[in-house]
Order: C-alpha cells, then sequence, then structure tokens
C-alpha cells in the first residue's frame, strides 16, 4: 500500500512540473506586424565600369609627422618685443613677482629682479605661440563622407574617420567578426543608435553590415569606425585595407604576412509570418535560387586571397538545417541551392561546424511571426572557426526580427 502511494505521489509531482523550451521563449517576443507588399527576392548587381582591382598604399605615418615639424617656423622667428605688446594683460601679470621681490632689503637689489624677470616673460610668451602655429599646420585628414545622395555612391567607397591600419602582434592571430543585418526597412537614426550602442562590448575586429544601403550607411557614420562600402553590404574595420576587387570584395591586413579577404552578400528575404504562407514561399524561391546561387559562387570566386570569409544574407535556409526532427513544425526535408553549391565548392558553414546539429542548435537569426530561420551565414576558407553564435541586439531584433551573428576564427 505505501509503495501504491508513493508511485502515485510521484505522478503528481511530475504532471506538475511546467516545461519551459526553446520555443517557448521565441514564442514569447512579439514583433510589430510588418504586413504589406513582398519584396524582390532575386539579388541584383549593378555592374559598373570601375578596375578590376584597386590597391591600397601602405600609409606612412612618420612621414606626415616629419611634413608638420617642418612647416613649423623655429622659435628665433618670434620677436620678444611683439609679443609683449600683443600681451599686454600678461604683462601686467608678470609684473606681480617683480613687486614681490621689493620685500628685499636695499635700493640696489630692487632693480635686479625686474632686469632678471624679462628672460622668463619672453619664454612664457614663446610657447603658446608655437603651440597655436602647430596647430594651424596641422592637416586636416580627408574622412571621405558619404554622397548625399546615395545614387551617386562609387564602390568601393571608403570612409576613413579613424584611420586607424592596427596590425595584431598576437602568436595566434584571430579575428572576430560580427554579422548585422540591418534589413531592407528604414529603422530611423534611434534603432540605429541603439543597435550600435548595444554590440560595442562585443570588441569585434570586423563589422559586416547588410541590408539596404541607407541602413548600412547610418551605421557606419554612428560606429564612427572606418570603414569600405561594397555592392553586397559595409564592412567595418580597424586594420589594414589594401585592395578591393570588382567593388564587390575586399582584402585587409590583419598581422604581418597574414591577410583576410572578406565579400558581404545581401538578399531581400521574403519570410513569411505563418506556417500557411511556407509553401508559397518554398515555391517562390525556388524559382530564382538557381540565379542566385551562381551570383554568390561568382562573387566568392573573386576573393583574391587565401583567407576567405563569405558574409551572406540569404534569401534561403541551408539544406542542413531543414529535416523532419527539428524542433519547428513547418520543415521538411529540402533542398536550397546556395548552400549545396557552396558546400560543393569547399566552404565551410562556420556556425554549423561549431555546433553539434540543427535538431538542438537552430542558430535562428531571423524571426517573422512563427516563422524561426537561420538566413545569415559566416562561410570561411583558410581558417579554422572557434566559435559562432546568434544572440538578439537592441534596435533590431524588437524591430524587425533579426538577430546578430558573431564568430571568432585563427587565421594560421
Amino acid at each position: 500500500m505505501r509503495r501504491i502511494v508513493l508511485a502515485i505521489a510521484a505522478l503528481l509531482m511530475l504532471a506538475s512540473c511546467a516545461t519551459y523550451t526553446v520555443k517557448d521563449g521565441y514564442d514569447s517576443i512579439v514583433l510589430p506586424d510588418e504586413s504589406g507588399t513582398k519584396l524582390e527576392t532575386r539579388y541584383r548587381l549593378i555592374k559598373e565600369d570601375i578596375p578590376e582591382e584597386i590597391v591600397f598604399s601602405e600609409p606612412e605615418p612618420v612621414a606626415e609627422e616629419e611634413d608638420i615639424e617642418e612647416s613649423i617656423p623655429e622659435p628665433e622667428a618670434i620677436e620678444a618685443p611683439e609679443a609683449v605688446e600683443k600681451a599686454p594683460s600678461e604683462a601686467v601679470i608678470a609684473a606681480e613677482p617683480a613687486e614681490e621681490e621689493e620685500i628685499a632689503p636695499g635700493p640696489a637689489e630692487e632693480t635686479v629682479p625686474t632686469e632678471t624677470m624679462a628672460e622668463p616673460i619672453v619664454e612664457d610668451l614663446e610657447e603658446p605661440a608655437e603651440e597655436i602655429v602647430e596647430e594651424e599646420a596641422q592637416p586636416a585628414r580627408d574622412i571621405n563622407e558619404y554622397p548625399v545622395n546615395l545614387r551617386d555612391i562609387k564602390y568601393p567607397h571608403v570612409y576613413t574617420p579613424i584611420y586607424a591600419n592596427r596590425l595584431k602582434t598576437d602568436q595566434i592571430t584571430s579575428v572576430r567578426v560580427l554579422m548585422l543585418d540591418l534589413g531592407y526597412r528604414d529603422l530611423g537614426e534611434k534603432s540605429i543608435e541603439r543597435i550600435i550602442s548595444s554590440v560595442q562590448d562585443t570588441n569585434p575586429d570586423f563589422i559586416i553590415l547588410t541590408g539596404s544601403l541607407s541602413n548600412q550607411v547610418y551605421g557606419a557614420e554612428e560606429a564612427g569606425l572606418d570603414a569600405v562600402t561594397l555592392r553586397g553590404g559595409t564592412i567595418l574595420y580597424s586594420s589594414r585595407l589594401d585592395r578591393v576587387n570588382n567593388g564587390e570584395s575586399a582584402v585587409f591586413s590583419v598581422a604581418e604576412g597574414k591577410d583576410l579577404g572578406i565579400a558581404p552578400v545581401s538578399f531581400r528575404s521574403a519570410l513569411p509570418s505563418t506556417t500557411d504562407e511556407i509553401d508559397s514561399w518554398l515555391s517562390t524561391i525556388s524559382a530564382g535560387e538557381e540565379e542566385s546561387a551562381a551570383e554568390v559562387v561568382d562573387i566568392a570566386e573573386g576573393i583574391s586571397d587565401t583567407e576567405k570569409l563569405l558574409a551572406i544574407s540569404s534569401p534561403t535556409p541551408a539544406t542542413e538545417d531543414w529535416t523532419a526532427l527539428t524542433p519547428y513544425s513547418y520543415r521538411k526535408a529540402e533542398s536550397f541551392a546556395i548552400s549545396d553549391r557552396l558546400k560543393e565548392e569547399g566552404w565551410m558553414d562556420a556556425y554549423a561546424a561549431t555546433h553539434f546539429s540543427p535538431e538542438t542548435d537552430g542558430g535562428i537569426t531571423k524571426i517573422s511571426g512563427d516563422i524561426y530561420e537561420r538566413l545569415d551565414f559566416l562561410y570561411i576558407k583558410g581558417m579554422m572557426p572557434d566559435y559562432a553564435l546568434t544572440f538578439p541586439v537592441a534596435g533590431l531584433t524588437d524591430t524587425i526580427g533579426n538577430l546578430g551573428l558573431i564568430a571568432e576564427f585563427i587565421i594560421p
């Protein structure tokens, strides 16, 4: 009898336990309704008549400092009498110490301090004069602001408010990359400010912005970092920009003898908001995915470096994410051309390579209604992935449902 009572009590306790799953957590996120006309999903590159490769010369900050020093006149060129006449208030102040010397006894000694104070007065006046000349001689650095009308932009556009050009000196060279898909809806200044502020503590070496050109530009200006805007996205960086290929990919020097080629690619996402629209969505994206896959592979092949990073805001998921065993009931076994073609070309999906399986680690980057998908990818070649994860970003996740993707790679 006692065993029966214990068994019944155990069953009651188990029945009363509440469970909380990852899906419950995602379901609790409330996003604004974005109903309306669906955006075009096919990616179009606008080719312009530009050089195939643009090489950026290595900066020589030491030479610039020498030029500045040569432009500063010698101290002897500043005459003391003129300085005294131009600053009568300073001469009166300087006379006060001479009056204090009158405390010393003897009339002969009273004239000595006045004469000896003449030299300090001249020196004090010369120093600020030199500082004024130096400030005027300091050359203004060309930031290369973005055009007011973004239709006038030419790729690549190099924005240099800092001109950092820092190289790593660690024995093991690693780079941290943050990817933010800002979407094609105008986020506004406040949302952009919140986004940049919320990711500052991640300390990435590169921030890759995809989405609309206006959102990319606002993001780059708000971050205040050096940036290069290419056809498919904007790369914020602190290392040295070496060259750009076809306005589509850029190569950076990360450390001595270690470079990294990066190509961002932006697609418009037409992710549905309900499971009832999934079949229609799959039919729409399948119509143009072969063309999109060919464009992505063409851009990837244009990266002229051994260590390569391809950052894609894709219109389609990855084939390996869609199985019947994932927590998302609308998924089924399905193939997607972009992920399949890149796998055939030897590209590694950084998130998939650092997580067990899509059944346990979804890596969601976009939420639309009750649809959760991984549509932002960091593909690599010639590097080893250390980790990759997705996370909510204030100003981004709570406005358009996009999450951030951050990863760290080791360059051999």
